[in-house]
């Protein structure tokens, strides 16, 4: 018997099939329905989630990006106004070297290795100048940290800048004057006041120092919190730093007692004029043309050769004369 004989004689003896009663067939085809929608609706769900999960790992794979790689906010507090030698910024693992016009933000670390810097608060008279080996954080706009080295402060005697603050350790250094220079190494800290006069605040204590020109004062205050005063000059070896890093200014058109005015700022020189009629013609006589004023006594000769009168500097004293 071949093969299609064979399933002959079983259909033959299956014979025909007996249709299902019609509510027998309602009610399977009832119950298929409801399975098929219940299995649509797990499927669907399970899509959901899968999706779900896949929108939300995407968010945050998203956010990760956006929150370590978008650049940081920018937040200007200080530019800068000159550098010499070697320095550079550093903020979290980020640093590079500094030049001028640089800007400075909130929580930098400025170094200056064995450089020096001369920096501007923006939108303020308070310049800032850095020697060599120094290291400070800008805290912001009124206030740094000096971890290490020398700063020195020059605000204008007419500028808003008496909420500006230096802080060393334990100690808070405040002015109320233009200009001073604040040190720490490895014996403690000195505050030496070339002009006006600073608030010095510890924990336990508060003080005031106080220097006018030629009549400076130095406070040092050892590891120990052993504090000392003593008299200082305003001007020499101390502060040849400081002169060296003076910012620049223009000249041109400027009258001659305003730049001597300068010079004696910059220097901690007492100027003296010989008699009111050269103060009389300095303040009407200009200036012609742009001067070098990175050196201050060497833009003081320059200066006064174009002019009829001598210029002497004796016992910290720039004297003008016929």
């Amino acid at each position: 018997m071949t093969t299609d004989e064979k399933l002959e004689q079983l259909v033959r003896r299956a014979g025909k099939r007996t249709p299902l009663p019609d509510e027998v067939k309602q009610r399977l085809q009832t119950s298929f329905r409801r399975e098929l929608q219940l299995n649509m609706r797990k499927r669907n769900r399970a899509k959901v989630l899968v999706l779900s999960g896949i929108a939300a790992s995407i968010l945050i794979a998203i956010s990760f990006l956006i929150l370590n790689d978008s650049p940081r906010p920018t937040s200007v507090i200080a530019k800068i106004e000159r550098s010499e030698g070697e320095t550079f910024w550093q903020y979290e693992d980020e640093s590079g070297p500094l030049s001028y016009g640089n800007i400075i933000q909130p929580h930098d670390f400025i170094h200056t290795m064995e450089g020096s810097l001369s920096i501007r608060l923006e939108n303020s008279s308070v310049n800032l100048r850095l020697g060599r080996m120094t290291e400070i954080e800008f805290i912001g706009k009124s206030s740094v940290r000096l971890v290490s080295g020398d700063i020195y402060v020059d605000a204008q005697p007419d500028g808003n800048h008496h909420s500006f603050s230096i802080r060393v350790n334990e100690i808070e250094v405040k002015h109320l004057g233009t200009q001073y220079l604040v040190s720490s190494n490895e014996d403690g800290i000195s505050i030496a006041v070339r002009e006006g006069e600073v608030i010095i605040k510890s924990r336990k204590q508060e003080f005031h120092s106080k220097g006018t020109t030629g009549k400076g004062e130095l406070v040092s205050v050892s590891r120990t919190n052993k504090l000392t005063r003593s008299p200082i000059n305003t001007h020499g070896s101390r502060w040849a730093w400081v002169n060296q890093m003076a910012p620049t200014i223009e000249t041109n058109n400027m009258p001659i007692d305003k730049f001597l005015s300068w010079i004696a700022r910059e220097t901690g020189l007492k100027l003296v004029y010989n008699s009111p009629e050269i103060l009389e013609a300095f303040h009407t006589e200009l200036i012609k043309g742009s001067i070098p004023t990175e050196d201050a006594l060497r833009a003081l000769d320059i200066v006064m050769n174009t002019t009829k009168y001598s210029v002497i500097i004796y016992e910290g004293t720039i004297k003008i004369h016929n």
